[in-house]
């Protein structure tokens, strides 16, 4: 068995208990006796799983030295350890806007054996298995895996259950990879409270000049954005390329696959209605109007586009094939939590 921490996220040790930062300069000892001076029990060292693949392996919260916590992937071979630690990542990015943050080592870190409910994060970064050419700064190390994104319980349970769904499902893996891609290049990701009290009347006050400028000073990023959210709806509609005339039927064959109903249903615009002041299409017409996007900004690396993408048209791709592979890896509500 080989076992990775994922860098980058520090989970809340037990669902309900607070986040204890701060206490990296505290004793083993010193942190026991806080808590009993306060009366309370502290969280419980060891692992908890929160998600179990079988032979596959398992994504847990492992909880040492009295009140830190990493989240642990422990699984026969890296490539198993991958299988299901990058669709867990992808979730969280696109569904949860939670992206791990940039780091000087790779997003799994291997240890040579497993974790002790004693370690400390030094501890952790001396165990760490070395892969590469050069020796490891191991304090450089201990302060990436004691720093990173807050993660509470129930998100990490939702991931859990996204990454069960898609795990035996290549193409749809497949489409979150490359939907990750997508958010990480240009996130499209907003909460409703921040669309409707923030983000849609500041877009509504935008000129067409501000706009142009931003495109023309991220201009490949929001290309290759587009691009790999159009290759996410592609990787569920079984084919790299397809035409227009197409689209009816593939749409028709991905709902009797994954028993949803997008063929004959329409969908309500929150970000392309800004550009092309239309509120509801059918899903085969917004496919077939991104399709048209898709071919001018891959032509020759949209080198001269007959127009400026705009986040706009991004940020409803995205949501589209957010809301595609979901209802494909969830057709009925109920099975969320199955």
């Amino acid at each position: 068995m080989r076992y990775f921490v994922i860098r980058g996220l520090l989970p809340q040790v037990a669902q309900g208990a607070p986040f204890f930062g701060g206490r990296h300069n505290q004793g083993r000892s010193q942190r026991l006796r806080s808590f009993s001076a306060k009366g309370s029990r502290p969280p419980g060292e060891g692992e908890r799983v929160i998600l179990q693949l079988g032979a596959s392996g398992r994504i847990s919260v492992f909880v040492f030295n009295v009140t830190d916590g990493i989240v642990l992937v422990s699984a026969a071979s890296q490539e198993k350890a991958y299988a299901i630690a990058v669709p867990f990542r992808g979730y969280l990015t696109a569904y949860l806007g939670i992206a791990p943050p940039e780091g000087l080592f790779e997003y799994l870190i291997e240890l040579d054996c497993k974790p002790r409910n004693t370690w400390t994060h030094k501890d952790l970064a001396e165990a760490y298995r070395p892969i590469g050419l050069y020796p490891v700064d191991t304090r450089v190390l201990e302060l990436e895996l004691a720093s990173g994104a807050g993660i509470m319980w129930e998100q990490m349970l939702e991931a859990a259950r996204f990454t069960r769904a898609v795990h035996a499902k290549p193409p749809l893996a497949t489409s979150l990879l490359h939907l990750e891609r997508s958010h990480q290049l240009l996130s499209g990701f907003m909460s409703p409270s921040y669309y409707f009290a923030h983000y849609r009347e500041e877009r509504r006050l935008e000129s067409r000049y501000l706009r142009r400028k931003r495109y023309l000073e991220e201009r490949t990023r929001f290309d290759l954005s587009f691009l790999s959210a159009f290759r996410s709806i592609e990787s569920l509609l079984g084919s790299p390329t397809f035409k227009k005339h197409e689209l009816q039927a593939r749409l028709s064959r991905f709902d009797l696959m994954y028993g949803t109903s997008f063929a004959d249903t329409k969908w309500r615009s929150y970000h392309e209605v800004f550009s092309s002041r239309r509120r509801n299409w059918t899903h085969v017409s917004l496919l077939e109007h991104y399709l048209d996007i898709r071919n001018a900004v891959a032509a020759h690396g949209n080198i001269m586009p007959p127009f400026a993408l705009a986040e706009d048209q991004v940020y409803e791709l995205q949501a589209l094939a957010g809301e595609l592979l979901f209802r494909a890896a969830f057709p009925h509500p109920d099975t969320q939590d199955a």
